[in-house]
């Protein structure tokens, strides 16, 4: 361990006004949830990172219209592809958030074994919650097969 440590002393006063940048982790899920209407959405302070974008592309490849103006992302439409390109879900490990909101509101998708992942820690609550639900998962050839039971 080091013996490096950092001593702060008081100085004049401070003040002024900061800007905090919203969170990936709070936006992916919002992002991922607009799978389940098609109504416009609005999503503010978004912060400007590769998982985000790669989020982008891929609700904008399931059929979504998305604009990302600033810090805000408009997303609206139909999905109309409930299976996830390859390529892209390769890129992110949370690709797996589109899981929950396909099988709510189409019950079944097509999701490609996520980035950073072969059956890892993250991927594999997901399975078991939705297992708990009730969804049928067949994992072939790199893909997750979902398909709600009725």
């Amino acid at each position: 361990m080091s013996d490096a440590y950092l001593v702060i002393e008081q100085s004049k006063h401070m003040e002024g006004t900061l800007e905090v940048s919203g969170a990936k982790n709070a936006t992916l899920p919002l992002m991922a949830a607009t799978i389940l209407t098609e109504e416009p959405c609005i999503i503010r302070n978004v912060p400007n990172l590769l998982d985000i974008k790669n989020m982008i592309e891929l609700l904008s490849d399931m059929g979504k219209k998305i604009i990302m103006d600033k810090n805000t992302l408009y997303i609206e439409g139909p999905i109309l592809n409930k299976e996830t390109r390859e390529d892209i879900v390769r890129k992110m490990r949370a690709s797996v958030l589109v899981m929950g909101p396909l099988i709510a509101k189409y019950k079944s998708g097509k999701v490609s074994m996520p980035g950073g992942c072969s059956i890892g820690a993250i991927l594999d609550q997901h399975l078991k919650a939705a297992k708990k639900m009730g969804v049928d998962i067949e994992i072939e050839q790199g893909f997750i097969n979902l398909k709600a039971k009725t």
